[in-house]
């Protein structure tokens, strides 16, 4: 039984990540002031 002891699944770590990943894309494609980058930073 994998993950018997994991606080989360790897589904949902790598659900987490594609969302912070395509957060952090769409960032860097948008013209994003210091706001948004600490706003970033706090989330993660």
């Amino acid at each position: 039984m994998p993950n018997i002891n994991a606080s989360f699944s790897p589904q949902q770590w790598s659900d987490q990540f594609r969302a912070q990943r395509d957060k952090l894309e769409g960032l860097s494609h948008a013209q994003a002031g210091p706001a948004a980058w600490s706003a970033f930073d706090r989330e993660t």
